[in-house]
């Protein structure tokens, strides 16, 4: 039933599952704390509540192995849609796109000590300026 909490517990423990196989360990564990507060939603309203502790544990796997790969269709946004976005989907991608900036600042580090290492092992001076400029 669509909005129906504990669907929704059950959506997100398999996307939190998904996002584990994929090594995305920040995003499974977000997700997995959302199971958990529809879970506790659907208990007030009566209904059956999922977390990790109550899930099967062939579902679980299911999840975590990623079996159908639909995480990737679960948090897609078509960028051709001019309409209000999800407020999980925006800090998904927002969180996704810091990940992504941060690992391409240490690449940069990585890249930069590995220059200065390379100068050092000539006998160069890898803080003198260039010649010439």
């Amino acid at each position: 039933m669509l909005g129906d909490p504990a669907a929704l517990a059950e959506q997100a423990m398999a996307a939190s599952v998904r996002a584990m196989r994929a090594r995305l360990f920040v995003e499974a564990e977000k997700l997995a704390r959302l199971s958990e507060a529809y879970g506790r939603m659907a208990e007030k309203r009566g209904g059956p509540a999922v977390t990790i502790e109550t899930i099967d544990l062939e579902t679980l796997y299911d999840i975590v192995m990623n079996k159908d790969g639909r995480v990737g269709e679960r948090f897609r946004v078509d960028p051709d849609d001019p309409g209000p976005r999800d407020p999980i989907l925006v800090r998904y991608w927002s969180h996704r796109y810091a990940e992504r900036e941060a690992f391409k600042e240490q690449i940069r580090r990585v890249r930069a000590n590995a220059r200065k290492a390379a100068c050092r092992a000539v006998g160069l001076d890898p803080d003198a300026p260039l010649p010439g400029f």
